[in-house]
């Protein structure tokens, strides 16, 4: 194993000085940048979770103010990539597959017909190392610009060939989502501004309707939505915290209980589901969209997911998300509509189930005096991103 590392290290020197050094090119200062020119811009996202994606909305959205006339392409996993549907900032969202076998003949093809119709921006909102396929799309692209992070761009010799827009290092050496403000800010962007949410269209809110209606749910009634993922080590107190919070608002307000969860069908789910007389849906076969309309059309949503977090916030209904971590404090969304149980590994589950209950009413009591719902405005990303103290100096 030692010596294959060695091997490999040795092999990336020799490439590095023979290929790498002779075709890297002069980093530019954005002075140099002819902005007249830039009529097509893609974006790479590799490996976007959807607090990255949520959170991005606001680049793309000032990018357009910047390039009113440019064409903005963006590259997102496959996974993520529906929420950018129907978003005004972006005229095409391109899903990647990661590796090659992954890719279905007709997506690869629309996807090759993209990149070879080349572009005068790229930005690459990657601020750790680009795997090498991910290098190589990048180069298909032909930009006349590319611009990314310092710390990617020097990661490696295939990199430095690429890049001739560097974000300087400390200004993406903070806040891991404000390093993507920071790398579009290099050229002049002002992204502090608000980034369009998720936009739907009629035939998708009537397929949701029909969903509940189909399943005896009313969208008049009020619908309690869980997020039913469970994990180790609180497994079990989670699940003593959805039957709790599901039985208190079955009685108090007749809920209808949404339970979504994967398709495993395991005994805590099944018994969760017959206590409540819970509708099961299946979080794999919904779709992030679907999804999503089922969450803004619930009253209060339970989650232990921070996907479904963020859904749930980007839709503005009430969230209460429990947290088996601290590190999860900073991807926790920017809303007056979002309330987070957390701490330190094992703290969380020290909490009664009587007082989760008491946290959801509180949510609820809350958005009823405030009236207020989840945007991404400057002042809520603002405040999100300066937790904890950090430097948003350029």
């Amino acid at each position: 194993m030692y010596a294959s590392r060695g091997i490999r290290r040795a092999l990336k020197r020799l490439v590095t000085r023979f290929i790498g050094e002779p075709f890297k090119q002069k980093t530019l200062l954005p002075a140099e940048v002819d902005t007249a020119d830039i009529r097509r811009i893609i974006f790479f996202c590799q490996h976007d979770t959807l607090p990255e994606i949520f959170l991005s909305l606001q680049i793309f959205s000032g990018t357009r103010n910047a390039f009113p006339d440019a064409e903005i392409v963006v590259v997102a996993d496959r996974r993520t990539a529906p929420i950018l549907r129907h978003n005004p900032d972006v005229d095409v969202t391109v899903r990647h597959y990661g590796l090659l076998v992954n890719w279905p003949l007709t997506e690869a093809f629309g996807f090759a017909r993209v990149l070879l119709g080349g572009c005068d921006l790229c930005v690459v909102l990657q601020t750790e190392g680009l795997h090498t396929p991910f290098h190589l799309l990048v180069a298909c692209a032909r930009a006349g610009y590319v611009l990314g992070s310092e710390q990617a761009a020097f990661s490696g010799f295939v990199a430095g060939m690429l890049y001739n827009l560097v974000a300087p290092f400390h200004l993406t050496s903070h806040h891991r989502l404000k390093q993507r403000r920071d790398i579009t800010r290099h050229l002049g962007i002002k992204t502090d501004g608000a980034g369009a949410g998720l936009l739907f269209e009629t035939s998708e809110q009537s397929d949701a309707l029909n969903l509940l209606f189909e399943n005896g749910v009313d969208s008049k009634q009020f619908i309690l939505y869980i997020s039913a993922e469970y994990r180790v080590p609180e497994s079990e107190w989670l699940h003593e915290c959805f039957l709790g919070v599901a039985k208190h608002f079955a009685l108090s307000r007749d809920a209808a209980v949404v339970i979504s969860s994967p398709a495993a069908d395991t005994e805590r789910q099944r018994h969760l589901i017959d206590s409540v007389a819970g509708i099961q849906l299946n979080s794999s076969d919904l779709g992030l969209r679907r999804q999503a309309i089922v969450m803004h059309l619930s009253s209060l949503i339970l989650t232990c997911s921070l996907d479904s977090m963020y859904l749930g916030a980007a839709v503005g209904t009430p969230t209460l998300g429990l947290c088996d971590s601290i590190d999860m404090q900073e991807w926790l969304p920017p809303t007056p509509a979002f309330l987070s149980i957390s701490g330190r590994q094992g703290e969380v589950s020290r909490m009664s189930v009587e007082q989760v209950i008491q946290a959801t009413e509180g949510l609820l009591l809350q958005r009823a005096l405030a009236g207020s719902f989840f945007d991404i405005t400057e002042k809520a990303l603002d405040d999100y991103l300066d937790f904890g103290d950090i430097d948003d100096s350029i």
